[in-house]
């Protein structure tokens, strides 16, 4: 049983490396997306494609910069007034 001590703290070093590699691959990801890091409360915005059936061939994704302007979009969306 004495070697359960290095199993656990090997384990917990494997852990360690990992989590820092998801954390450069996350950060790498959002860095590509071209907004703040205090960029919060804003949701994407989603526009579909559509084909001459009218069936989805594609989604655009965009980021909006005015979280005043989103809200209204919200509101209008949803029918508040």
């Amino acid at each position: 049983m004495r070697s359960a001590p290095i199993f656990v703290f090997a384990c917990a070093a494997i852990a360690a490396d990992n989590t820092a590699l998801l954390r450069d691959e996350v950060a790498a990801r959002y860095r590509k997306l071209d907004i703040p890091t205090y960029w919060c409360g804003i949701n994407a915005t989603l526009a579909p494609a559509f084909d001459p059936a009218g069936k989805v061939t594609a989604v655009g994704i965009s980021y909006p910069r005015d979280f005043v302007r989103q809200q209204l979009s919200y509101a209008a969306m949803y029918g508040v007034q």
